[in-house]
Order: C-alpha cells, then sequence, then structure tokens
C-alpha cells in the first residue's frame, strides 16, 4: 500500500490517502477502517451522448463518491 499524504490531529482524527498496490491492502484497509470513519475515492466515468440526427459524443466525467462506515 502508497501513502499519498496524512494529517492526523493528537486526538486521532484526521486524513489519510492510500492506493491499493496489492490485492492484500484491502485487507489491510479494512482492518483501519472503523465505524463512522469516512471512505472517499475518486473515479471517472465515460458518458455517451447520443444526438438526434444519430451521431454520438463521448465525455468522460470525473465523479467522487463518499461512504460513511455506520457498522462491519
Amino acid at each position: 500500500m502508497r501513502q499519498l499524504f496524512s494529517h492526523v490531529e493528537k486526538n486521532g482524527s484526521g486524513l489519510v490517502g492510500l492506493i491499493a498496490t496489492d490485492p492484500e491492502d484491502l485487507w489491510q484497509a479494512f482492518n483501519l477502517i472503523h465505524e463512522g470513519d469516512y471512505v472517499q475515492t475518486t473515479s471517472y466515468r465515460r458518458v455517451i451522448s447520443e444526438s438526434s440526427s444519430g451521431s454520438t459524443r463521448t465525455e468522460r466525467i470525473k465523479t467522487k463518491l463518499r461512504l460513511k462506515v455506520r457498522k462491519y
């Protein structure tokens, strides 16, 4: 797992940016994430638009997903 950044306060709250480089890293992340934490990721989606004349246009849209962990 690669750490991009870390900003953790003395009380334990803060942010950590991680990139999973191996399937085993997801198990490690599972053990780091607790109830009440937020997990956020950014992804790109390809959207295909079709006009009335039949031509198509492809556009990449940046999407942000943020989840709050409620329970295991």
